[in-house]
This record gives structure tokens, C-alpha cells and sequence, in this order.
């Protein structure tokens, strides 16, 4: 790598920050005159965004080095800093040895270094660059987009006449969401949020694609991985996808977008004539890794909640509640998909908090325009206890909140407060918790109790009926 080129992407990056550009087409200008430095903006784009990478750092626990960047010292290579970052990503180092090592990193280097590198480990480089942007000036992505979304059933203000008799119930994975574009001789595949994972599973998953003929060519396959085993698909969104890991899962798809469509970003498609096209795709396939996630249709509210708990009981999260007239709306959370899961509240002692930073708008033109931006100390989470499981909680809070318990925390530390959650998970801790209320009528929190339940991994279907000319499948 070119050390020089990074130092002046830095130096854009400087830029962009202390003259406060919002705009995202002054953005898109600066970034194209670093064109010529993209194998290094590649490089840095891809620590910051990737999932794969987790170096493991908060603002308390990276902090600056004292005197940093001012003494003479031999100045740090940026192939240096890409060799700790693997050995951050890899667990190589920890503790304490982790914290110190890159610390005398970063004391080795001048202040401008000092701050992207921080910012890199940190994973947020606050100037407003996220993988749609990038994706528009550089050639990270086959072309930047947005996926359909479910709206959450508790986000429906009137859910009798927004889901209709005839809509359809489908299992809803708790997995990771994987979008696979087949066009002539080429199969990537890409997350949601636009990361690349071809090179992870390609290697596995490429023959079984192209066991499905040249019918597949000129699609994208929408669908989620997982196998019933989290720690498997935490794994997808960290950095140890091996070999033996993506031999475990199952490809749960359950619609199918044509390329073209999904590079305009407008598919009139109906739900219904997707499906038959996804059924028709795989109705030769013989094997056990894709799925073709069927569905029922339903009568009422009450039949939600009936099969909801009928898909949990069998491994899954919940369902999704989809409109089979609806064309694919991309980036969009509507009634035509809605997802219903079961949620539990537990009242529990705040045994800490976490601090984060925040961007704060600070100054206004005449037309009420936003010109100016500040970075301020926030609250990002709490802590509470289960168990003897501590579990960090993010979100649930307002602004106002997040302010005051900053600058007061003894406000809400040691308080019993009522959290969400879904469920709990292997190693104890609390999945997908959200802040409720300060329990002010409580002074001891809710007493732990075990659980020695072992989920199964969702049933695979091994039955395939023909009902109204589409193959579906008994469970």
C-alpha cells in the first residue's frame, strides 16, 4: 500500500470534517479527485464498513496517546497499520496487551494519522461517507441499492384493516440477509448493507447456484443464511467465515428480482408472480442447502398470532405478513411486509453506562439551512444484569435522555429500569434489548431464572403438495 496516497486521503478526509461539508454532491466531487487512490480508499472503506471486521474499541477504552504525532519518531507505514488491524480482528492480541499495542502504535504516528487510524479502529470516521456513497464514485459494489423491508406489527396504528384476509404468513428467519446477483457467467453475493461476501462463500455456494441452469441468469436471489444456530450467524457479521461454518448453513429465499429491476431500483412485479417464478426456478432442485421459504394464507388478526406462535414453536424468530399484490418497494418499511415477533420485559439494575459521540447540528443560515457541525460526548448505552450476564442496552432513549444521564449519570446508574427484549440468548445475555422506563416504583430488580432450553434448528421441509398450481411445502 501507498502510504502517501493514504495520507492524502487523510487529508481529504481532514477536509471534509473542518469546513463541515454536508452536501453530498461536494462530497461525491472530493472523493472522485481520490480516484486515482483507490486500491488504499478500497482498503480504509472496507475496515470502517465491513462487518467482518471488529476491532473491539469504544471512545473510553481507545483513547488519544498523550503527546502524540510531536516527537521525531520513526513514522508508522500504513501496511503496518493493516497488520494491527488483523491481529485486532483476529483476537491475535487482547486485554490489556491490545489496548497497549495500539496505543504505541499510535503514539509512533503524527497527529493526522493519529486521528483516521483512531477513527478507523473505532469504526466511524464521522464525515458522512457510508457504502451508497462510496459505491457511487468507486467500484466497491455491482451498483448501489436498497432492499424491501418488513414494517413492525407494533408500528401499525390499525392492523384490522391494514392486513387483509388473503394475505399470505411466512416463517421469518432470524439469520442474515443475503442477496445473490447471477448475471451471465458472474455470482456475487452481497449483505443488505452492501458488503461483499463472494469471497467467503462463494467456493461453496457457486455449483449449487449454477445447478439451477441458465434460468437463474439475469436474477437477483433474495433471501436470509442460517442453519438455527446464532452463534453461527453472529459469526456472518464478524470476521470468522470459514469453510466449515458456511458448509452448516441453509439459504432460506423467498423472492427473486430481476437484475435490471433491481439496478433501476423499481420492480412492479406483483409479490404473488414472484414467488411462482421463485417456485418455478427451484422446482428441479434436489438437494437441502435452498430453501424456498413457503407460505399460508390468512383469514384474520387472530390467525396471526396463531401461526406466529405455530413458527416459533418450530425454531423460528416469528413471521412476515406479506401482501401478494405488492411490487418489491425498495428501502421501504410498508404494510405490505410486516413482521410479527414476541417480545418479553424484565425490570433490571443499571449497573453502568457507556459514552459515544454524536454529530450536533450548530449553526443555521437565514433560510434555516444547516451550515455547521460539532462532535459531542453523548450516551450510548447502559448496562444491567441478568443473571450474572451483563447486557449492553443502545437503544430506546431520546435525546433529551441521552443528554441528561451523560451528564448525570448517577441519575440512572443503580436504578432499576425496564427493558425489551426478544429472547435470551446462549451465553445468557439479553437479544435485541431496548430501554423502556426508569422503574421508579422498584428497588430490586427481577430475580433470575434459569433456563436449560436448547432450541432445534428450524425444521427443514421434506414434503412438497401442489395447491392452486404452486408448489408448497408441509412442515
Amino acid at each position: 500500500m501507498n502510504s502517501e496516497n493514504v495520507r492524502k486521503i487523510f487529508e481529504v478526509f481532514d477536509y471534509m470534517e473542518v469546513n463541515n461539508v454536508t452536501k453530498q454532491s461536494e462530497k461525491i466531487r472530493l472523493l472522485e479527485g481520490l480516484k486515482d487512490k483507490e486500491i488504499e480508499m478500497d482498503v480504509i472503506i472496507d475496515l470502517v464498513l465491513s462487518n467482518l471486521k471488529n476491532f473491539q474499541f469504544s471512545e473510553e477504552t481507545l483513547y488519544y496517546p498523550a503527546m502524540s504525532g510531536t516527537l521525531n519518531k520513526q513514522e508508522k507505514t500504513f501496511d503496518q497499520f493493516l497488520e494491527l488491524c488483523e491481529k485486532l480482528s483476529s483476537r491475535a492480541i487482547s486485554g490489556n496487551d491490545r489496548i497497549n499495542e495500539t496505543t504505541d502504535f499510535l503514539y509512533a504516528c503524527n497527529a493526522l494519522h493519529v486521528k483516521w487510524y483512531r477513527r478507523i479502529l473505532l469504526k466511524n470516521l464521522r464525515i458522512g461517507i457510508g457504502a451508497e456513497l462510496f459505491a457511487r464514485v468507486f467500484s466497491h459494489t455491482p451498483i448501489p441499492y436498497k432492499v424491501m423491508l418488513a414494517k413492525p406489527f407494533k408500528d401499525i396504528k390499525d392492523p384490522d384493516s391494514e392486513i387483509k384476509p388473503g394475505f399470505w404468513a411466512e416463517r421469518k428467519v432470524d439469520g442474515f440477509r443475503l442477496l445473490t446477483f447471477v448475471e451471465r457467467n458472474s455470482i456475487e453475493y452481497w449483505s443488505r448493507n452492501m458488503l461483499s461476501y463472494t469471497q467467503f462463500i462463494g467456493n461453496f455456494f457457486d455449483p449449487i447456484i449454477r445447478s439451477l441452469g441458465d434460468r437463474c441468469n439475469g436474477f437477483v436471489l433474495d433471501g436470509e443464511l442460517f442453519n438455527g444456530n446464532i452463534s453461527d450467524t453472529q459469526a456472518l457479521r464478524r470476521d470468522n467465515v470459514g469453510p466449515d461454518l458456511v458448509k452448516r448453513l441453509k439459504y432460506y429465499l423467498f423472492d427473486i428480482i430481476p437484475i435490471g429491476d433491481f439496478r433501476n431500483q423499481k420492480c412492479d412485479i406483483p409479490q404473488a408472480t414472484r414467488k411462482q417464478l421463485l417456485t418455478s426456478l427451484l422446482a428441479n432442485y434436489t438437494g437441502d442447502v435452498l430453501i424456498n421459504m413457503p407460505h399460508e394464507e390468512i383469514t384474520s388478526i387472530e390467525e396471526v398470532q396463531r401461526l406466529t406462535d405455530k413458527y416459533i414453536s418450530e425454531g423460528f424468530e416469528g413471521s412476515i405478513i406479506k401482501d401478494p399484490n405488492c411490487p418489491y418497494q425498495f428501502g421501504k418499511r410498508t404494510c405490505a411486509w410486516v413482521k410479527v415477533k414476541r417480545f418479553y420485559t424484565l425490570d433490571l439494575r443499571c449497573t453502568r453506562l457507556e459514552r459515544s459521540t454524536t454529530m450536533r447540528k450548530v449553526e443555521y443560515n437565514k433560510k434555516g439551512e444547516k451550515i455547521g457541525m460539532s462532535n459531542e460526548l453523548t450516551l450510548g448505552k447502559i448496562f444491567v444484569e441478568y443473571g450474572g450476564v451483563e447486557t449492553g442496552v443502545g437503544s430506546g432513549f431520546t435525546q433529551v435522555q441521552r443528554d441528561k444521564w451523560i451528564d448525570k449519570p448517577d441519575d440512572i446508574i443503580g436504578k432499576i429500569v425496564e427493558v425489551s427484549y426478544q429472547e435470551i440468548g446462549k451465553l445468557g445475555g439479553l437479544r435485541f434489548p431496548v430501554f423502556k422506563m426508569i422503574r421508579v416504583d422498584k428497588d430490586e430488580p427481577d430475580v433470575f431464572v434459569p433456563t436449560n432450553e436448547v432450541k432445534d434448528a428450524p425444521k427443514i421441509p421434506n414434503k412438497k403438495n401442489k395447491n392452486n398450481g404452486q408448489e408448497l411445502m408441509t412442515w
